[in-house]
């Protein structure tokens, strides 16, 4: 078999015109970068949501800052409340406050004097002349206006010549006052007593009391 002979033409160009004709760059065998549409951003934000961490570098707070930094001059609808509602107590504060001024500037009721003159009979004198007369047995009893009780305790030789005078302060209102004791076989009950103090009576009121002995 007689040998074939094949002839092969090899074309080569310079750099200069290679240069010229073929693309060295590769631009084709890179993959275009994969731009995320606003929609998908926020699909995979809401998928990622209760993934995503409240606080770090890649977290909620990251967000919130970074796009309250771009907002710009940014105000959160609740902070407004809060300052609408801190002025609304300092205002109630205010006029709690002008109340209770008010109030102070009220004048109060003057206080009265009372004097109560003790009055008895029925027990002799010589009683007193007892063993037992200087024992306190005998109780004056007051009570004010407010309600507030005072007692005073006395013996007969105290009050038996009717010279006893008790003192005592109320404002305006209701009074009471009551006398009661014993000595010997003689007993004092006067029974409780009333008289109201009006705001035009004078500052010294003189009340008497009369306290009868009664022989058991």
């Amino acid at each position: 078999m007689s040998e074939r002979i094949i002839k092969i033409n090899k074309t080569t160009v310079t750099n200069q015109i290679a240069d010229k004709s073929i693309d060295r760059s590769f631009i084709e065998l890179i993959p275009k970068e994969e731009i995320v549409s606003l929609d998908q951003f926020f699909d995979y934000y809401n998928q990622l949501f209760y993934n995503i961490p409240k606080n770090g570098t890649l977290s909620h707070r990251t967000l919130i800052d970074q796009s309250r930094d771009y907002y710009g001059n940014y105000i959160d609808p609740r902070d407004q409340q809060i300052l609408d509602l801190n002025a609304e107590i300092a205002a109630l504060n205010q006029q709690l406050l002008n109340l209770e001024t008010s109030q102070l500037n009220v004048s109060l009721p003057v206080e009265k004097t009372i004097k109560i003159y003790l009055k008895t009979s029925g027990i002799p004198n010589k009683v007193g002349r007892a063993k037992h007369r200087n024992e306190k047995k005998f109780t004056l009893t007051f009570i004010n206006a407010s309600g507030v009780t005072s007692t005073k305790k006395l013996n007969f030789l105290n009050f038996r010549g009717n010279n006893y005078v008790a003192t005592f302060k109320s404002i305006p209102g209701t009074i009471g006052y009551s006398f009661k004791g014993s000595i010997k076989k003689y007993k004092v009950d006067s029974g409780l007593q009333s008289h109201k103090i009006n705001e035009t009576d004078p500052d010294v009121i003189d009340l008497t009391l009369r306290g009868d002995g009664v022989k058991t």
